[in-house]
């Protein structure tokens, strides 16, 4: 089934999207273009920029039948043992360790102008280098510290070996300027580059691939494509960047400040990129890519595609890793029963998978669901169950209504004939299929990641509930909440509060604090004890008479025979205990 056991997060070499075409044709220009020219090859995290670089790197050897002189340049693995300040130096460094290479394979080791303007390029990149070494002296403590070990004795060694350095160039008896040397270095590897290339005969030009901008914090980036078009803009030069614009967006930012708004991040990217090219992810071809993880007839790779389809996801990084988490699921299970899943359940399984790593929200909220029914599912009565599922997939006043019509009803169909609200009896197998895949993936998770999330879920779920009753008004605070909003109060731990008044008389407050605190409701209502809490003792404890006694499902205060303050409920079902007490206070009808 699959083509091999876990995928690793190398870049591809291959062309496994269907993007070799554009790869051809961005390496077509680039060898035609004048110079010096920026090219950025743009898209998301996981698009595939490097996998782009690499197959257009493909293609220009393929088309330089004489050799063709090419430099790689991986920002995160020099920013992870150097100041980030640096990259710039670390660029032109390797820069011209490629160029000493093409010098001995090109038998130009007696050519005068060329060894010349290499001793330049390597004795001005030393004074940078010495230049820069008050800044890694600053930083011995810093690794001392933080790094002890191996790590911190490798990275002394690099700021030894800067501070034992040759003494910095002289002019005049005066120290020369950190931009003087950095002009004079660029103007020296110039040199080089145009001496090599004429003497060489590998073509007119350098191309420069420097790939992970995106990885780098946003502000470094920033000041490496500075450097970029400040130093390094060489004639006879290429640079070919991946990089995501939103990050290039956020160092701006953060280095100007957030009056630096977005036109200006687009002017900015637009002088520093002469040629912006975005990656074609829409256009990539799911099915050949999902055949690069698993085997089949059409049929099943095309089931699969259709899968990711409906959750609109085409990142190949977050694919890949999907089918990751398949496979050790997929293991687990075996090593469970003893059997290995069929294709029917393999499938079955990604599509719940792809809920959970996609849609946590909804996957918890079914998972919630299911602890809610758990004592009529034990029965194998799926009917409140079902009912509440389809309020779920449909709901009438929820604003993702549209984009959960996609992808939770499929995942179902691959289940269950899922079209009414109570679902034949005669499924009852498949509906607890269903009911087993949630609840298994989810024990191999961690619930308490989203535990707050699932509190203002439930509180929103109520909250719909009550706001179904027309006589109810509700606080403006909580009318204007938006989904997102929502979202970030619960993830906050802030307070959220809900209060509703009916005709003036009887108030119901709800409160959701938020972090640990439970969920609580008060509810407003002069009344009989008795007649409230009728039908519901059993799940209710008078907290007040019983210290120390937990409730069975809530607890209660009565104060002054006027008011019921029923608390700790972390669940909310509906048609249970607290909407039979709100029907016994008037609030709820039949």
């Amino acid at each position: 089934m699959y083509l091999q056991q876990g995928f690793s997060d190398n870049p591809q070499t291959s062309d496994a999207l269907g993007i070799e075409v554009c790869c051809q044709g961005i390496a077509d220009f680039v060898r035609t273009c004048s110079t010096p020219m920026t090219l950025a090859i743009q898209g998301d995290w996981g698009t595939g920029k490097t996998t782009a670089m690499n197959l257009i790197g493909n293609c220009l050897q393929k088309a330089h039948l004489e050799g063709v002189c090419m430099i790689t340049f991986n920002t995160w693995q020099f920013s992870v043992l150097n100041e980030n300040e640096k990259l710039i130096v670390d660029l032109m460094n390797v820069m011209l360790a490629r160029l000493e290479e093409w010098s001995t394979q090109f038998g130009l080791q007696e050519n005068q102008d060329v060894q010349e303007a290499l001793f330049n390029s390597r004795k001005w990149i030393r004074g940078l280098q010495i230049a820069a070494s008050v800044v890694l002296k600053t930083a011995r403590q810093f690794v001392a510290e933080r790094f002890p070990g191996l790590v911190g004795t490798a990275v002394n060694e690099v700021i030894n070996a800067v501070e034992t350095a040759p003494e910095q160039p002289q002019k005049s008896e005066e120290t020369v300027s950190r931009t003087e040397i950095a002009a004079n270095l660029k103007d020296s590897i110039g040199v080089a580059i145009q001496r090599i290339l004429e003497s060489s005969g590998a073509g007119d030009r350098i191309y420069v691939f420097i790939d992970d901008l995106d990885r780098l914090e946003p502000r470094t980036a920033v000041e490496l494509l500075e450097g970029l078009k400040n130093f390094a803009d060489f004639e006879n030069c290429v640079f070919l960047l991946a990089v995501d614009r939103e990050v290039v967006e956020r160092g701006l930012q953060n280095k100007y400040g957030n009056d630096f708004d977005k036109q200006k991040a687009r002017n900015f990217f637009d002088k520093m990129i002469q040629v912006p090219f975005s990656l074609p992810v829409s256009a990539y071809d799911m099915n050949q890519y999902i055949r690069s993880f698993i085997s089949g007839s059409d049929e099943i790779v095309n089931q699969y595609v259709h899968l990711l389809s409906v959750f609109r996801e085409r990142n190949p990084r977050t694919i890949k890793r999907s089918f990751n988490v398949l496979q050790l699921n997929e293991c687990i299970e075996t090593a469970k029963s003893g059997q290995k899943l069929s294709p029917e359940q393999r499938l079955k399984l990604y599509a719940v998978l792809l809920l959970q790593l996609e849609h946590r929200e909804d996957f918890e909220e079914i998972s919630m669901e299911i602890e809610n029914h758990s004592a009529e599912i034990e029965t194998q009565d799926y009917r409140n169950f079902c009912k509440s599922l389809y309020q779920l997939v449909y709901p009438q006043d929820d604003e993702d209504s549209v984009s959960r019509m996609a992808y939770l009803p499929e995942i179902l169909r691959l289940f269950f004939n899922f079209q009414e609200e109570d679902a034949s009896q005669t499924q009852d197998a498949q509906i607890q299929e269903f009911i087993d895949f949630v609840s298994r993936t989810r024990a191999a998770s961690s619930p308490a990641e989203a535990e707050p999330l699932r509190r203002v879920r439930v509180m929103q779920k109520l909250y719909r509930t009550l706001k179904a009753h027309s006589a109810l008004k509700f606080s403006p605070q909580w009318n204007q909440l938006t989904p997102e909003q929502e979202r970030t109060l619960a993830e906050s731990g802030k307070p959220v509060r809900l209060t509703a008044e009916l005709d003036g008389q009887m108030r119901i407050k709800l409160t959701w604090s938020g972090g640990e605190s439970l969920l609580n409701l008060t509810v407003y209502q002069p009344g009989n004890r008795k007649k409230v809490f009728r039908g519901v003792e059993d799940n209710f404890c008078d907290l007040a008479r019983t210290t120390g006694k937990k409730p069975h499902q809530y607890g209660y205060y009565w104060i002054e025979g006027q008011r019921i303050a029923v608390s700790e409920f972390s669940s909310y079902q509906e048609n249970g205990a607290l909407d039979t007490l709100l029907e016994n206070c008037g609030i709820f009808h039949e």
